[in-house]
């Protein structure tokens, strides 16, 4: 009786766990981009997460089991239909009544849980390698169990595999949105850059502006002051030609009035010796100043193409001296 106990009790077991093998999580696998620290930090606390939904399921798994495990080798120990089904319907799918909030009312004569813990760790702790080999079939558990109770058991399992499929989407959804938002804060740093360095080119360039307007400012200071200079400078050559073209004026007025000095007393000079002859003349021709102021009664005029002189007493006399040279130069 043991050993058809313990023998149907890890068909139960490895039934229940080919039944769950949809749910398993140690090949769940992510990838996360390894470009930036937090984006691994953030791709760890997601694999924790996802690590601990994945002991969680197993646990739950295990607690199934171990109820069922428990349950099962009561049953075959009383042979008992109605305790199977309530077997079945209270632990293997007491998620899915939990969710559903279905209350399912225990027959007055099931057994209970805790009678057959040390049957079901002996029962667990054999490896499938031991239970293959006294020829025990999956097969059988699954076959045992109704229609209903099989769609039930793939539903949780779907549930599961749906809850992690989720799980997993939110990660990869998590790793995305770390990633995008890293390009962001590196475009939103490159551009903070860029307009930093925008604005240190502005400032150096209005420097620079500033410098040559300064510069521009100095040397049209310079240059004016360079032209200033340059007109007191001619100013002052001006004041120096003028006064010295004063000067040579002057110089020349007085050489002029000098030599207009001399002319005078030449000409007063040849006037007296010119009187001087004359009167030396007139007492030498013994002829008076009355007879020399005499008017001559004698004039000229032309007739028939003829000079001819005739008495006038109004014409003055002809003269008896003449002189070839001017009296005045």
């Amino acid at each position: 009786m043991d050993a058809n106990v313990i023998h149907h009790t890890a068909e139960s077991n490895d039934s229940i766990q080919s039944l769950f093998s949809d749910i398993s999580l140690t090949n769940l696998e992510l990838s996360y981009p390894s470009t930036d620290d937090d984006v691994l930090s953030g791709a760890n606390r997601i694999n924790r997460k996802v690590s601990r939904l994945s002991e969680a399921s197993k646990s739950r798994m295990r607690r199934h089991l171990s109820a069922y495990s428990g349950r099962k080798m009561n049953y075959l120990d009383n042979n008992s239909d109605e305790s199977h089904a309530h077997l079945i319907r209270t632990h293997l799918m007491a998620p899915y009544i939990r969710k559903t909030s279905s209350k399912v009312v225990p027959p007055q004569d099931a057994p209970s849980l805790n009678s057959h813990n040390d049957a079901l760790a002996s029962s667990l702790s054999d490896s499938p390698g031991d239970r293959n080999n006294n020829g025990v079939h999956l097969l059988s558990l699954q076959k045992r169990l109704t229609p209903w109770e099989r769609w039930m058991a793939k539903k949780e399992a779907d549930r599961d595999k749906a809850t992690l499929e989720l799980t997993k989407l939110k990660a990869q959804n998590e790793s995305k949105r770390q990633l995008e938002e890293q390009k962001r804060l590196e475009r939103k740093r490159i551009e903070k850059a860029k307009v930093q360095e925008w604005i240190e080119n502005k400032n150096m360039d209005a420097m620079k502006q500033k410098k040559l307007a300064e510069i521009a400012r100095l040397e049209q200071k310079a240059e004016a002051t360079k032209k200033k200079a340059q007109q007191i400078r001619a100013k002052e050559r001006y004041q120096e030609w003028l006064n010295r073209k004063r000067q040579e004026e002057q110089a020349e007025s007085r050489r002029y009035e000098e030599e207009r000095y001399v002319r005078e007393l030449a000409q007063q000079e040849k006037r007296r010796q010119a009187e001087a002859s004359f009167q030396a003349w007139l007492r030498s021709h013994k002829v008076s100043a009355t007879a020399a102021n005499r008017r001559s009664p004698h004039s000229y005029c032309i007739a028939d193409g003829m000079l001819i002189k005739y008495f006038d007493r109004t014409s003055a006399p002809e003269p008896e001296f003449f002189n070839k040279k001017g009296w005045i130069s």
